[in-house]
């Protein structure tokens, strides 16, 4: 399919402002970008020597330096340290059994750059899918040979954050633009070539939904949604062997990035023996999905020793005493599934309410024909997520501005908006513009503040925390009634206000109110205007101009 200019706008449009970002640390990023070092520097996929950091020099050096671990053991004044983790009991135990007794034991939360850790045969691995790490492998490879020609030290604390900052761009933001350009092409072919629908869906993904935010961070979530997507296209397309081979291979990369995809897998190719009804494509799809399949059991053996095992059979044993599905899954809870559905909090249609157009826009694709398939694929697509997560116990996400983990089923719930016609068009505008900027908010201040759960009908992680936050430069009331005058003190920023740093946790490393602190989550803008609202003046006005050419654009062709 040739490439439109239109698509071109999106692209640039896309990639500029999820590359705009950087929104610091957090246990998930650090662990993947540890990785992403360890694949890079080392050719290891163990992160054994970039998971402890401490200042080279007095407190608040801004050069770091890394201390090796050796079976779950390093050594920091000439002192055997121990990383351990809690157990149900609430007592620290070493990740290694071997660790000796006369080390001192040290939780991974404090010592490391991460708690989201597995350990097996003697090493330290992240708890995820490794897809991410891979993904953002090849643009850290290029950033970090400059560095080296340059002579620029990759552990000083603000090129760690610059550094997961590219490879983030490089890798989610990249992919996640590309993502766009897919979700208008299908969009084009459910509204039957309907150009001003497809334009109207794909801007509610791109920046309506949670996939804007976590297209800034160096999430899974985006990986996957973008893999299923170019999947389903290729699916619903002729079925030619090398379009279905395509197919199954996106379906396995998103199983590399997500264990959980295995299922969305197994959707799509029902799907592809739906619609093809020969055993022949099913075999093309079948085939696509052998590359990352045999990747990822190559990591395991490495890894793991053991070709078929998740990273977190490995994890924390605390977490793998309850039982279920994985140790992590049990029965799907219905006050869950509500709270993931409308809940301030954690509400899919609280936050992004433009996709209740989603909802009805599939029950219109029910009721046509030729459309009847793809809205039963985008059903169980949805579905199965949601009945995961509402059955994971860790459901809320930990520290998040929405249902993160319904992110992969995003794209199956935005696509239906293009086929609706346009009535009522200040309503679906006006969702729209709540939704944009309930996403751009979150972007621009934190996508991960604390926000507790309790209760989760009271608080809005966007309205509660992050906007009070935008406009005095501090968190809000409810902030204030609920955190410590420590946690406040870290927030001060109106911006970009994320202190963790891709290092670790700060408090052990730089004095609240420092530059490395400020710096650890920033946008481009703040090159201009640091800390200021207005670094969100330069991405604003290049939106701007890119909306306004591609509207010329428009307005000529349809006078031609």
């Amino acid at each position: 399919m040739r490439i439109q200019r239109v698509e071109i706008g999106l692209f640039a449009l896309a990639w500029i402002s999820y590359a705009y970002f950087h929104q610091g640390g957090g246990w998930n990023q650090n662990g993947r970008f540890a990785m992403t070092r360890a694949l890079v520097e080392s050719q290891r996929p163990w992160i054994d020597d970039y998971l402890v950091y401490v200042s080279d020099g007095p407190k608040g050096s801004p050069k770091l330096r890394r201390l090796p671990v050796r079976d779950g053991v390093f050594t920091a004044d000439g002192r055997s340290l121990a990383l351990a983790w809690t157990d149900g009991r609430g007592e620290l135990t070493p990740l290694a059994a071997t660790a000796p007794r006369d080390a001192m034991l040290v939780h991974v939360d404090v010592a490391g750059a991460s708690s989201d850790l597995a350990f097996a045969r003697g090493h330290v691995h992240p708890n995820k899918a490794p897809g991410t790490s891979f993904a953002a492998a090849p643009g850290y490879a290029i950033v970090r040979s400059v560095e080296w020609l340059l002579g620029v030290d990759a552990d000083a604390a603000r090129v760690l954050n610059v550094n997961a900052w590219l490879s983030g761009a490089s890798s989610v933001g990249l992919f996640g633009a590309l993502g766009v350009v897919l979700f208008r092409r299908a969009a084009l072919k459910l509204s039957d070539g309907r150009n001003d629908a497809a334009l109207f869906s794909t801007l509610a993904f791109s920046f309506g939904t949670l996939y804007f935010p976590y297209a800034t961070m160096l999430y899974e979530h985006d990986l996957v949604a973008v893999a299923l997507l170019g999947a389903y296209l290729l699916a619903s397309g002729t079925l030619s062997p090398a379009r279905l081979f395509g197919a199954g291979l996106c379906a396995g990369a998103a199983v590399l990035t997500s264990y959980l995809s295995v299922v969305a897998a197994a959707i799509l190719l029902a799907y592809v023996a739906w619609r093809a009804r020969r055993l022949a494509a099913l075999a093309a799809f079948a085939a696509g999905t052998l590359p990352a399949v045999g990747l990822l059991a190559a990591y395991n053996l490495v890894c793991f020793g053991q070709l078929w095992t998740t990273n977190y059979a490995w994890e924390n044993p605390l977490f793998n005493q309850s039982g279920g599905l994985l140790e992590l899954f049990g029965a799907p809870r219905w006050d869950v599934l509500i709270a993931l559905l409308v809940s301030p909090a954690r509400g899919l249609f609280a936050g992004t309410p433009v996709l209740v157009l989603g909802v009805v826009g599939l029950i219109v694709m029910l009721r046509r024909p030729k459309l009847k398939v793809d809205a039963l694929l985008f059903g169980a697509m949805i579905v199965h997520v949601l009945l995961f997560n509402a059955s994971f116990k860790a459901w809320h996400g930990g520290w998040t501005c929405g249902p993160r983990y319904l992110i992969p089923a995003i794209p199956f719930l935005a696509l239906p908006i293009a086929v609706l016609t346009p009535r009522l068009a200040w309503v679906r505008h006006a969702l729209l513009a709540v939704s944009i900027a309930a996403m751009a908010l979150a972007t621009s201040v934190d996508p991960q503040p604390p926000a507790p759960l309790s209760p989760p009908w009271r608080v809005s992680p966007v309205w509660s925390i992050d906007f009070p936050q935008f406009l005095d430069g501090r968190p809000g009331s409810f902030a204030s009634a609920h955190w410590t005058d420590s946690e406040l003190a870290r927030y001060v920023e109106p911006v970009s206000a994320n202190p963790s740093g891709i290092y670790g946790a700060p408090e052990g490393l730089f004095e609240i109110g420092s530059p490395e602190l400020r710096w650890s989550s920033f946008n481009v803008g703040e090159f201009l205007f640091p800390g200021s609202r207005l670094s969100l003046l330069p991405w604003l006005l290049l939106a701007a101009c890119l909306a306004g050419v591609d509207r010329l654009r428009r307005k000529t062709a349809t006078k031609e």
